[in-house]
């Protein structure tokens, strides 16, 4: 892979998930703008002081290059977004299309038994799990993690707002979720009968049955007395299972008034309750002192190590995209996984490096600390983005030329297929007037199409008042730059 543990980078991070080499993380965590049509701004005197955002959308933030992209490549989400156009406002087509892009490279970068994790909130739920089950496939869609965030919220016109949605996708069927356990409370409650012989608290009332259907034996004995299972069930343990449990622990079953056998659960045994998809446990407002830096939506870390816990291992590597106050780098570290945060600001930089040496015990006051693979390696702070190894070398593209007798000037685009985006075009035209002057595939395709505008200040891609062999030109002259890099 191309990419290094503890590593910040700071630029727009669709460049950086660009030239991240393909199937190389194993869980992506993303906390990104809600679209709340608002900006925040952390307070003067917060840890996080000068850090803000944006998080307002419109039409500007929709680029037509990715227009062009996701109608060529990736149809049914053009199609999505070209229907939110006859219902939605033009900041929510706006923000899908931000977003869509950007998952499209999360979905690629990914194993195939990685997942990715959308933390939001009801403002574009609804139309971010469409977004997501056309890139990674509705049946890859595995919960709606419903967080309580805090107890209460006033809101004169609704119901208080006390919810996030966190939407979990895996890769594929190849990626498993960790079982992950919280504590019981009021463990005495739940484990309400003592045990004579040892003391031992168990349950009585949540005990477990020995029946159950299926092809396993019909009949047990135990303490010397036959026990035959009710019709149509039979026991689950058979009688060399039932001997061996017995020898481990003689009071392991006990006998119902009904005359059935039940296994007994303590409480010095008991993992806690699994965590299901929903988490009232974890309220935002509980964050210690040390852990709140000031950032306007930073997530507490138990939140994070609870979603590193359930969907990766030790060494695994986590990317967060939107990193802001760095609470995902920072769970990870703590549970000994590998990390990679991008973020715009380089307060994020700072962040990590703070909480890093408040947070995680040990964390050398110099930066360095042994990794998960033993190596003594420093934070590492990026601002442009890595090299695609060979083996993950970019697909090329068509940048390509046309013309129109009923247009001034000449586009320039970009095409997996260009007989296909010209035929595109015609179809489009009564008189088929269309032509193809040029073409050129090259792996920095987008970089040269962005160039090539940005040079000859394109309008909607077309280049007015200018040569076409000196447009050419230009194009060839940006792809050697580009490939003697």
């Amino acid at each position: 892979m191309n990419i290094n543990n503890r590593t910040i980078y700071c630029k727009d991070n669709l460049d950086i998930l660009r030239n991240i080499d393909s199937e190389c993380v194993d869980m992506i965590y993303l906390d990104p703008p809600f679209n709340k049509k608002k900006s925040f701004t952390a307070p003067i005197g917060t840890t996080a002081k000068g850090a803000s955002f944006k998080d307002i959308f419109g039409k500007e933030d929709f680029k037509e290059e990715w227009r062009e992209e996701f109608r060529v490549e990736h149809k049914e989400l053009f199609n999505f977004i070209e229907t939110m156009e006859f219902y939605a406002n033009e900041s929510d087509v706006a923000y899908i299309a931000y977003m869509g892009i950007r998952i499209i490279e999360c979905h690629r970068i990914l194993k195939d038994d990685g997942c990715l994790f959308y933390h939001c909130d009801d403002t574009m739920q609804h139309y971010i799990k469409i977004m997501l089950d056309i890139v990674f496939g509705r049946e890859n869609f595995r919960n709606e993690i419903n967080w309580k965030r805090t107890s209460s919220h006033n809101d004169g016109l609704k119901l208080g707002r006390i919810t996030d949605a966190i939407l979990y996708f895996a890769k594929s069927n190849d990626h498993l979720s960790k079982k992950v356990y919280t504590e019981r409370p009021n463990p005495k409650d739940y484990y309400e009968s003592i045990e004579p012989e040892t003391g031992r608290r168990y349950s009585r009332k949540n005990s477990h049955a020995l029946e159950r259907s299926g092809d396993s034996p019909k009949e047990l004995t135990f303490n010397g007395k036959k026990y035959i299972a009710p019709e149509g069930k039979r026991f689950r343990w058979n009688q060399k299972t039932l001997d061996a449990e017995i020898e481990k622990n003689p009071f392991v079953l006990y006998e119902t008034k009904g005359g059935k056998l039940r296994q007994k659960y303590y409480l010095d045994e008991d993992p806690g309750i699994m965590i299901q998809d929903l988490w009232e446990d974890i309220p935002s407002m509980n964050m210690s002192k040390s852990e709140r830096t000031g950032y306007p939506t930073q997530k507490p870390i138990v939140l994070l190590e609870r979603i590193i816990k359930i969907s990766t291992n030790e060494k695994d590597f986590v990317l967060d995209p939107f990193c802001g106050c760095a609470t995902a780098a920072v769970a990870a570290e703590k549970l000994k996984r590998q990390w990679v945060g991008i973020d715009i600001s380089i307060k994020a930089l700072e962040l990590v490096k703070q909480r890093l040496k408040e947070e995680v015990e040990g964390f050398n006051e110099d930066d360095r600390q042994y990794d998960v693979f033993g190596s003594n390696k420093p934070i590492s702070f990026q601002t442009e983005p890595p090299t695609l190894s060979k083996h993950s070398s970019k697909p090329k593209k068509h940048i390509y030329i046309i013309s129109n007798p009923n247009h001034i000037g000449f586009k320039v685009g970009i095409a997996k297929n260009v007989k296909q985006r010209l035929n595109g075009y015609q179809t489009s035209d009564p008189n088929r007037a269309f032509k193809l002057e040029f073409s050129t595939k090259t792996e920095f395709y987008r970089e040269v199409e962005s160039e090539i505008h940005k040079y000859f200040k394109a309008d909607h891609e077309w280049i007015k008042g200018v040569n076409l062999k000196i447009i050419i030109k230009k194009i060839k002259s940006l792809i050697k730059k580009h490939d003697q890099k």
